[in-house]
């Protein structure tokens, strides 16, 4: 910048020339920034949808799993409930028996036989 007798400033055409060039890299500098702002947003939108997506898979999974742990204790309960009868049954079916037994015995000590 010259100055010319002290009542203002002058401004030559060059340093309007290089100030324009300035600018004008800044804002080639800004679009290439807003650019990648832009990537980088679309990027962030499909990832947010596929982590929707697992979040979703992930819910469904859970789900299944909860089913699953349902079935594993009914199972389970339906298993001792099994047993429970089978127990009962083998019983009912030998006491009867022992007891029969004991009375043959109990009689035929008496009677003499043994």
């Amino acid at each position: 910048m010259s100055t010319m007798g002290g009542n203002g400033v002058t401004i030559t055409l060059r340093e309007i020339y290089d100030s324009l060039n300035g600018v004008s890299s800044s804002l080639e500098r800004l679009e290439q920034r807003i650019i990648r702002l832009e990537e980088k947003t679309l990027i962030a939108g499909e990832a947010d949808e596929r982590s929707r997506e697992a979040l979703k898979l992930a819910e469904e999974a859970l789900e299944k799993a909860n089913e699953a742990l349902t079935i594993v204790k009914e199972q389970k309960r339906e298993k001792q409930e099994f047993k429970k009868i089978w127990i009962s049954a083998v019983l009912t079916a030998v006491i009867p028996w022992l007891l029969s037994f004991l009375l043959a015995l109990i009689y035929l000590v008496q009677k003499g036989g043994i």
